[in-house]
């Protein structure tokens, strides 16, 4: 009996399905299944992903199993780099916001132009910061602990809505700027409470995160 074929029947069961239920679901024959769990043949591609989405499972999990405590030991040097890498961007992007808070933002003149554009990049590096510390420390806490998600499609979900929140949060920001905020309390609540990008950015990282 192959791996596949062992996983498949091992997720199967943990899910309480029968195979009669999930050849239902797949809209295949009960013998189908029972061949793909033996052995005897193969599922392709396309219905290992779908089985993968019927179990809620990623499908990887499918082909290869659980990961284990091992496997994911072997992938800590990757972690940590990762890890490392926002830390450097984060420290580049609290540098960057003490130069706009310190030099830049005293210095902008009456024009409308520099002061929208100096607006523009404080609010964008204050969120950045935010973000970046966010992603820093639940990365940190990656190394040691496995918190993926090991649901593709709840994966996919998380990124969809991090990207999404960002780009409302986008709008909020330039709308605010151009003086929209007066017309609209939660503009100006969401653009003078920039802690809120840290949703979007677990979002993004939980959905990254393998």
């Amino acid at each position: 009996m192959n791996a596949v074929a062992k996983n498949l029947r091992k997720l199967r069961q943990s899910q309480g399905l029968s195979q009669e239920q999930l050849a239902q679901k797949l809209f295949v024959t009960r013998q189908a299944v029972s061949n793909w769990e033996t052995g005897k043949t193969q599922p392709d591609t396309d219905t290992l992903v779908n089985i993968a989405q019927i179990l809620a499972i990623d499908v990887t999990e499918l082909i290869y199993g659980k990961k284990t405590h091992s496997a994911f030991e072997a992938d800590k040097k990757i972690r940590i780099k990762r890890t490392a890498c926002l830390v450097m961007i984060a420290l580049f992007a609290f540098a960057t916001k003490f130069i706009f808070t310190l030099c830049l933002k005293p210095q902008a003149t009456n024009s409308y132009t520099n002061i929208v554009l100096v607006s523009v990049l404080e609010s964008f590096v204050t969120v950045l910061t935010y973000g970046l510390s966010a992603a820093c420390f639940v990365s940190l806490i990656s190394i040691w602990k496995d918190i993926s998600i090991t649901n593709a499609a709840l994966r996919k979900a998380f990124l969809l809505g991090g990207v999404g929140i960002t780009g409302i949060y986008t709008v909020f920001v330039v709308l605010h700027i151009l003086g929209f905020s007066a017309f609209w309390r939660p503009i100006y609540f969401v653009t003078t409470h920039p802690v809120i990008a840290i949703v979007p950015a677990l979002c993004i990282f939980a959905g990254l995160n393998k």
